[in-house]
């Protein structure tokens, strides 16, 4: 897809994701992607985490930018 740019993974950002058409979608640590789409999460993908975080595993949320929310692992 060469309209595609590819966002790497960095420690210091702890997320990545693609830019294309417009749309900003970004995968990554919780806190990091809630600062980067600007928003709160809606309560079910907050109680996702705090399961995930409780059970010793890693939480990442997926999001497009405008959206609330696309998907919680």
């Amino acid at each position: 897809m060469p309209q595609a740019k590819f966002i790497a993974f960095t420690a210091q950002t702890r997320m990545s994701g693609v830019n294309i058409d417009g749309r900003q979608i970004r995968k990554g640590a919780a806190d990091t992607v809630r600062d980067f789409i600007e928003n709160e999460f809606p309560s079910e993908v907050q109680a996702s985490i705090a399961a995930i975080s409780r059970s010793g595993g890693t939480p990442l949320v997926v999001a497009e930018k405008g959206e609330p929310w696309v998907s919680s692992i």
